[in-house]
């Protein structure tokens, strides 16, 4: 549906074999979706008016870094601001994306409410907190220079970390005030530089 709407407005847009959308060979978004049990969820990203500095520093991936998780792909980006072809405002735009997809898949269900219920409040309240949003990171080592390796099994959490021959058991988090007892002094400075970039990343 999204390339339909963009060829709609002039654009030669295609997906690439990452199913990235494209523009004039350059990477304009992405989407994902998922059908279970006769329902829907789909996500989607354009760039219309996206700093593209900062976007290029935020995806920067360091080379010392060990994980399983997928491997990003630098990829060439532009705005569609940048072509002119998007006069309307961008609430309209929504309202034409929406039209597109209903085309495509029936008319949405729109929930203006949730029900009231202390279940409820719970739920929103764990998905609003910054462990939700960003504490879900997959397992990783980050390698420093000095030979420290900073392993974290998942879930926003240092749980080792390992010099030469040596490993400490521990529990450090950019969450929480963190208790360096039992680590050795010359690795506090590097720990605490560590944990405080991870704040500044997640705007914390």
């Amino acid at each position: 549906p999204m390339i339909s709407f963009l060829q709609s407005k002039g654009f030669n847009a295609f997906t690439n074999p990452r199913n990235s959308l494209m523009v004039n060979e350059k990477k304009v978004g992405g989407s994902a979706q998922k059908v279970s049990r006769g329902r829907m969820i789909s996500h989607c990203s354009l760039l219309f008016h996206t700093n593209l500095f900062a976007l290029e520093n935020a995806l920067a991936v360091s080379d010392h870094i060990e994980s399983n998780a997928s491997l990003s792909v630098r990829a060439n980006v532009m705005n569609l601001e940048s072509t002119k072809l998007f006069p309307e405002h961008s609430e309209e735009i929504f309202h034409q994306i929406k039209s597109i997809y209903e085309e495509h898949w029936g008319n949405f269900e729109e929930v203006p409410q949730l029900p009231e219920s202390e279940k409820w409040r719970c739920k929103i309240k764990e998905l609003e907190g910054a462990e939700w949003r960003f504490g879900r990171n997959p397992a990783f080592t980050l390698v420093l220079e000095n030979g420290l390796k900073i392993h974290s099994k998942g879930n926003g959490i240092i749980h080792a970390l390992i010099y030469e021959d040596k490993q400490w058991d521990v529990h450090l988090s950019p969450f929480q005030q963190n208790n360096f007892a039992g680590i050795p002094n010359e690795f506090h400075h590097v720990l605490k530089e560590v944990l405080q970039k991870w704040r500044i990343h997640l705007d914390l």
